[in-house]
């Protein structure tokens, strides 16, 4: 394992957690972690997990007035690296062609699109299975009135990100890119 990479199989359920919640946070008090615990324990066994967590060099700990305020060790990127290769490792043997296949298999129109814009700058070609599942979702999962996302909230967010990145995906794969008619062009774009 190198050494930006962090191992998650010595912490306790507990400790996992915290972290996740240290990492959420940024920097956090010992109050703020038990806070945000799903089933929080005591106080002292909250600065307890935190002064293991210290002493296993996973947090730092500085003096804020009465109290410390606790940061994780390693950078969030590096923790996030190492997260997703032991995901990629545990659940889809190290394949991320297995990966985006589960996240084509969610079933959701802004995952998708996203996916499929991101898949471009990696060269994955337009004609792999993979890219055709996806788009044959977007396209048989339109609203009404041709976007994508949910009409009932009044959320700007929630009811046009995932049309702009469905609409992406789509254009870096199909439409743009010669393989499909202006007549097959989603129905947003009429």
């Amino acid at each position: 394992m190198a050494s930006s990479e962090v191992d998650t199989q010595d912490l306790s359920r507990r400790e996992r957690e915290a972290m996740d919640i240290v990492y959420r946070l940024g920097r956090a008090t010992a109050l703020e972690i038990r806070a945000q615990m799903a089933q929080p324990p005591t106080d002292a066994a909250v600065r307890t997990t935190l002064r293991i967590l210290v002493r296993k060099g996973r947090l730092k700990q500085e003096y804020d007035g009465p109290r410390f305020v606790y940061f994780p060790t390693l950078a969030r990127e590096a923790a996030r690296r190492s997260a997703f290769r032991h995901l990629l490792d545990t659940f889809f043997g190290g394949s991320a062609r297995g990966a985006m296949a589960a996240l084509v298999e969610m079933e959701d129109a802004e995952t998708i699109g996203e996916l499929l814009d991101s898949l471009k700058a990696f060269d994955v070609s337009s004609d792999e299975a993979l890219i055709r599942r996806g788009e044959k979702f977007l396209l048989a999962n339109q609203n009404a009135d041709g976007s994508w996302g949910d009409l009932a909230t009044t959320d700007v967010y929630q009811r046009y990100h995932p049309t702009w990145t469905a609409l992406d995906g789509l254009r870096e794969h199909a439409w743009w890119g010669g393989r499909r008619s202006r007549r097959q062009l989603p129905k947003v774009l009429r």
